[in-house]
């Protein structure tokens, strides 16, 4: 599979698949903000049982950006702690909807490596959550590099 990613976060990204021995293809997307499908997106979303939602974008549309802070906004009302969204990798619009969805304050948090098109970019948001960094315990070098590139990109401190 080919990956396009978010250029702001490459470089990470690329970090966490060498430490899985995983050396994947990545292609920069051509796409621009502009050229999103003149059809609806399509989401799906799913409440957990710890306060968290999660949001799986299936496929871009011209309404994704307001659909998103649409339903943020609610789910913000509804007091959910945690709203992760989910984006394939192999959407070559991925790597330009990131930037958008970090305009409305969602953040990089990591990966999840899949089979065929099932990679994703997971990007959070912390609805009234203060985040105390120095009680997440970590087991692992490349563990304590992604939490300490998710601290300085998000400037979200206790």
């Amino acid at each position: 599979n080919v990956f396009y990613l978010p250029e702001k976060h490459f470089e990470i990204i690329d970090k966490i698949y060498k430490n899985m021995n995983i050396r994947p293809e990545y292609k920069k997307s051509k796409l621009k903000k502009n050229s999103l499908a003149s059809k609806p997106s399509e989401i799906e979303v799913f409440t957990d049982m710890f306060g968290g939602v999660n949001i799986y974008i299936n496929s871009y549309g011209e309404d994704i950006f307001d659909k998103i802070r649409q339903l943020k906004k609610n789910l913000c009302i509804d007091k959910y702690d945690v709203i992760f969204l989910i984006l394939n990798l192999t959407d070559p619009f991925t790597a330009i909807a990131a930037d958008e969805f970090e305009k409305m304050d969602f953040f990089f948090c990591g990966i999840m490596p899949g089979t065929e098109n099932k990679t994703k970019l997971i990007f959070q948001f912390l609805n009234n959550q203060r985040i105390d960094y120095d009680t997440i315990k970590i087991d692992s070098e490349m563990g304590e590099e992604i939490k300490d590139y998710i601290k300085k990109s998000t400037g979200i401190y206790e």
